[in-house]
């Protein structure tokens, strides 16, 4: 009898170990989010150079700030978004997997997220196009002056909202 019990209990250790994984492939169980850069300049900071398509950096472009909606930077935004396409490929054939972006970055940063083992990660960063392969990792927002910022209290937060997210008047001196 102890046994069985033993038994079935394995029988359903099992079951609910690969019901829990039905759909992840063994890769999935192993794998990091990657912050993968490529060479290329991010939009902020392109000073030209490719046949075809205009500076958008304000140094290069001579005005104040980035204007996004340019014809320039649409053109250069849709360059960003093949070449990342076309290291997303690659990186699925020389890795034998599909790979999919979590995030991609054009603005200030020219790269991407995704899911990749450590084996993985040494990989790809050889590939033509990447300039580095870092694991994503939280990281502390910190206060202009370099010091982290203390946390508000919930007093505080609640009486910085409008009155219409603050119906119960909670943090408002117990003014509703």
């Amino acid at each position: 009898m102890r046994g069985l019990m033993r038994s079935s209990a394995m029988v359903g250790l099992a079951s609910l170990l690969f019901g829990c994984m039905a759909g992840h492939t063994s890769t999935d169980v192993f794998t990091k989010s990657y912050i993968v850069q490529l060479t290329a300049a991010p939009l902020v900071s392109y000073a030209g150079g490719i046949v075809g398509l205009a500076p958008t950096s304000p140094q290069a472009s001579s005005t104040s700030r980035v204007d996004i909606n340019t014809p320039a930077s649409q053109s250069y935004l849709a360059y960003l978004k093949m070449q990342q396409g076309k290291l997303i490929a690659t990186m699925t054939d020389v890795l034998g997997r599909t790979v999919t972006p979590v995030y991609s970055y054009y603005y200030t940063l020219d790269g991407f997220v995704v899911r990749l083992t450590p084996a993985e990660a040494a990989r790809i960063v050889t590939l033509p196009g990447v300039s580095s392969v870092h694991l994503d990792k939280a990281r502390p927002v910190l206060a202009p002056d370099g010091t982290l910022p203390s946390k508000p209290s919930s007093s505080k937060i609640a009486s910085m909202m409008p009155e219409a997210c603050n119906p119960t008047g909670y943090g408002s001196g117990g003014q509703a």
